[in-house]
């Protein structure tokens, strides 16, 4: 996936797969510029077993291009979990944000109230400068006990769920407990607008079911419907709203459903 323009101008020597953190922003002087840092989570949880949805943002000062690459650590409960490079970046001046899917990492032996932790290095031919450490707003979640509800409305917005939303999570349909662990089951809700929805199939596996809201089906656009369809053909969960205004969006995700799952 290429990158997305925000101001100034950036150029990649290869095309990156990844999605997205938060953390604070420190500046890096890097040469003759200084270059600042943030990672953001685009998942409330990570299920266990699952690749990391995370945006990284950089913005570099300097007047010439800084060419390195990302080294991301993830941590949690005080251990190390895992680790990433991303691909070749060659940088101008200006801010530039990377989408990016993260390994997924260890779980085990952790809490529904474990954050991860996060360091984030820019590392160029002969130096490397630190840009994120310290804990993200990212939980660590319990095999068997955790559900990820990733929820897609016309924005990415703070309203109130509905009682169709609430009627997904996991602890009304299980038992509220996990047989074997014993683990409180909890389910983590992250909301999407449309417009930022994957075209990664991979990426929907940080998610254990996605609920399409009625206005957010016509906004879908091709290369999104592919990615959830190839996603549910491989296991995943889908619930769409019914939106009599959109018949032809609820159409084409059906019939690409339809379509991935091959004959009965």
């Amino acid at each position: 996936m290429t990158p997305r323009r925000e101001r100034g101008g950036c150029r990649t020597l290869v095309r990156l797969a990844l999605a997205g953190l938060a953390a604070a922003a420190p500046l890096a002087a890097c040469g003759e510029g200084l270059l600042r840092g943030d990672l953001r989570p685009l998942v409330p949880c990570i299920r266990p077993g699952a690749p990391i949805p995370v945006d990284v943002t950089l913005d570099w000062s300097g007047a010439g291009i800084l060419e390195g690459h990302l080294d991301i650590a993830l941590g949690g409960g005080g251990e190390p979990r895992s680790r990433h490079e991303s691909a070749d970046l060659a940088l101008t001046s200006g801010r530039q944000t990377f989408r990016l899917l993260l390994p997924p990492v260890d779980t085990s032996n952790m809490g529904h109230d474990a954050l991860a932790s996060a360091q984030v290095r820019f590392v160029t031919p002969s130096s490397a400068f630190p840009l994120v450490k310290g804990t993200i707003p990212l939980r660590m979640g319990v095999l068997g006990a955790s559900s990820v509800l990733a929820i897609c409305r016309e924005r990415a917005g703070g309203e109130d769920a509905t009682d169709l939303e609430r009627s997904l999570r996991a602890e009304l349909t299980l038992d509220e407990r996990d047989a074997y662990t014993g683990a409180q089951r909890r389910t983590y809700a992250g909301r999407w607008a449309a417009e930022d929805l994957p075209v990664n199939a991979l990426a929907y596996c940080a998610f254990d079911v996605l609920y399409l809201a009625p206005e957010s089906l016509s906004l879908l656009k091709p290369r999104q419907i592919e990615a959830i369809a190839r996603w549910v053909a491989a296991g995943g969960s889908v619930c769409v709203g019914e939106d009599a205004s959109a018949p032809d969006a609820a159409l084409a995700l059906t019939r690409a459903l339809a379509d991935a799952a091959g004959p009965p």
